[in-house]
């Protein structure tokens, strides 16, 4: 995209930058795919609306004329071998239409495309009235796994002319444990893994705005931030986002888009927390949330941008130059602390970093003011090179926590001092492994990046930033997510690497879960608000690292064994035990006044092999033991590649 400008009233400095908002009125078909024949037309319709919508436009299908015909359908769950989306209960399509034309007839159709036929759920010839009305199909559907194939919805006109808007296919029935737009499965899936915190980054919100994101669905727009002239997908709101964090008890984190203006970050401010009376707080109450969000959640957690470093990948959304990105996160949140519904306990204003570049962080920090944290995203593993042995994958990637984490050449540790130094907290805003390129063959790249080694991997990297750096808010990247694409850089194959869903479904085939979110899920059973010392006693192993070629990773001391333990500042105590081990199990012994004794219930997560993944069989899982009288002076042992969990009461 070119833009030209006139003269400007002042000469561009050195760390301006430019905000442009443009709006493409139309293409109401875009995110649908279409077909015209005999000279039919799609077009947009912004005079003749439902007096009930809250969109701006409907599309007007012509095909009254002989011989013409439009289709317009929408798909999902079009994996091509295995479905995320078993439909089982009672479904409604829910439409507005009017017919304008020929026979005013308008065909709806809702099936299952499967290899050998189409599963039809609904078929109907639906005749509409020349004013607009209301339409409801209810369907059900009881797929058992079998079902494999993309779902579709399509409107087919022949012979008339018809306006159709505001389209959905929904569940029939919303329980009160579940008031969202979420699918239950996801929102049960939710529960059971029970984050402190969920994080809401949308692609399609990076252009947007703070009106549009807060509007209620069907009148909410498409965005984006490259310069295109379509963008298909309608962001999932805020509004919804929240009601998602309410249900499952979770702390929001939300970014918000980087070219946000002054005046957009106090509307947004005045939407989350005030009251009934105010302009945005009516906002709020017209969705349904009368009392202000900031009493529903201890904190929420507002993040400018998203990785204002990665221009390459977030081109038009990103400030990348630390300075200037500075500067603009001291205006925007100076802005959100004049609101006068700030309240400082209730916000998190996080400005966005680079785990990777210490440096750029430190620079952000020196030119910038009103932020409470800077965000990093520590992933691990990014090549896989050396697959010569378990030894030569594990050793190293269980060393990598520690290297990063703990040591000072660390680069989260670094992070953690320039922190510090700026009297400021670290949050994570994502975490995995992030193993996309290497020499690994398709079959070892699947028994490394969701093994149960890949989950405890990351969730000893979490526990030692919360224990040596301090970081209490961390997100992991991400719930669903099934595959990317892995770049062998010796073969030049084609190969996937499963990353970075921590499920593989959610409702689907399988609702089968990684190692990743086992290990989240156990680690969250035992995590409380106060952070005790562990420390470790006695032989305590450790191997040496040598330097790998697999992110060259290296390390002298690397411990095999590492603790972490919690209270809840009253009766509730818990410890969490890695044995990092490839090979050995390892015994081990309580002390301490808050060592775990009497009544002591143990979650384990650990498998036959290091290897083991769940990505066809529920091969790994957490075990429960209740063990009634706990001796912690009793050698304890934890197998070799393992977790352990101890929850008791003091």
């Amino acid at each position: 995209m070119t833009i030209n400008f006139a003269a400007p009233s002042a000469a561009p400095k050195v760390g301006d930058f430019v905000i442009i908002h443009m709006k493409f009125p139309g293409n109401p078909q875009a995110g649908w795919w279409t077909s015209t024949s005999g000279g039919a037309t799609l077009t947009a319709e912004y005079s003749d609306l439902s007096a009930e919508t809250p969109g701006t436009q409907a599309l007007r299908v012509t095909a009254a004329g002989s011989g013409q015909s439009a289709t317009v359908a929408s798909y999902f769950d079009s994996y091509t071998t295995r479905s995320f989306v078993q439909m089982k209960g009672q479904y409604q399509i829910t439409f507005k239409a009017k017919g304008v034309g020929g026979t005013n007839q308008v065909g709806l159709s809702f099936m299952r495309n499967l290899a050998s036929s189409n599963l039809v759920y609904v078929n109907q010839t639906v005749t509409l009235t020349s004013g607009w009305q209301d339409y409801t199909y209810t369907f059900t559907a009881n797929e058992t796994g079998t079902a494999i194939g993309p779902a579709k919805l399509q409107f087919a006109v022949s012979g008339a002319s018809v306006l159709l808007d505001d389209v959905s296919v929904t569940p029939v029935t919303v329980t009160s444990s579940n008031p969202t737009p979420f699918r239950d499965e996801v929102v049960d899936t939710l529960k059971t893994l029970n984050p402190g915190v969920l994080r809401y980054n949308d692609g399609s919100n990076t252009g947007s705005t703070i009106d549009n994101i807060i509007a209620p669905a069907f009148a909410r727009q498409r965005a984006g931030a490259n310069g295109a002239s379509e963008y298909d997908d309608v962001a999932l709101g805020l509004h919804e986002f929240l009601q998602l964090c309410q249900t499952v008890g979770a702390e929001p984190y939300y970014n918000i888009p980087a070219a946000a203006s002054p005046t957009e970050m106090q509307n947004l401010i005045e939407y989350l927390a005030g009251d009934s009376s105010t302009t945005y707080g009516a906002k709020r109450t017209a969705m349904g949330q009368a009392a202000p969000w900031t009493s529903v959640f201890p904190v929420i957690h507002l993040e400018l941008g998203n990785e204002q470093w990665n221009w390459g990948t977030f081109p038009g959304s990103a400030i990348n130059d630390p300075v200037a990105y500075g500067n603009r996160v001291a205006t925007v949140f100076g802005a959100a602390k004049s609101s006068p519904y700030y309240n400082a306990s209730s916000f998190d204003l996080v400005m966005g970093g680079w785990a990777d570049v210490p440096w750029w962080n430190s620079q952000e920090m020196a030119s910038s003011s009103n932020f409470d944290s800077v965000s990093v995203a520590p992933y691990l593993y990014y090549t896989l090179n050396d697959t010569s042995s378990n030894e030569a994958i594990f050793g190293p990637m269980f060393a990598q926590p520690e290297m990063q984490d703990s040591v000072s050449t660390g680069t989260m540790y670094q992070n953690g001092q320039y922190a510090k130094s700026g009297n400021t907290k670290l949050v994570v805003y994502e975490v995995n492994l992030s193993t996309l390129s290497g020499t690994a063959n398709q079959a070892t790249l699947n028994g490394a990046a969701a093994s149960v080694g890949a989950g405890l991997t990351v969730a000893d990297h979490m526990l030692l930033m919360v224990r040596d750096l301090g970081i209490t808010t961390q997100n992991l990247w991400a719930l669903p997510g099934y595959t990317n694409s892995f770049t062998n850089t010796s073969t030049g194959a084609a190969e996937t690497t499963p990353l970075f869903g921590s499920v593989i479904d959610m409702g689907g085939q399988t609702n089968l879960r990684r190692p990743t979110y086992l290990a989240e899920q156990l680690a969250n059973t035992a995590i409380l608000p106060t952070m005790l010392q562990a420390t470790a006693s006695g032989a305590n192993p450790t191997w040496v690292q040598p330097l790998s070629t697999n992110d060259s990773i290296q390390l002298n001391g690397a411990h095999e064994i590492q603790s972490f333990a919690f209270s809840d500042g009253a009766n509730k105590r818990s410890v969490i035990v890695f044995n990092l081990s490839r090979t050995t199990a390892r015994p081990i012994t309580f002390t301490g006044v808050n060592a775990p004794t009497g009544a002591v219930t143990v979650g384990q997560l650990t498998s036959a092999n290091i290897t083991d993944t769940n990505e066809t069989n529920s091969t790994v899982n957490i075990t429960t033991t209740a063990i009634s009288n706990f001796q912690p002076s009793t050698q304890y042992s934890l197998p070799a590649y393992s977790m352990t969990v101890f929850t008791w009461q003091q």
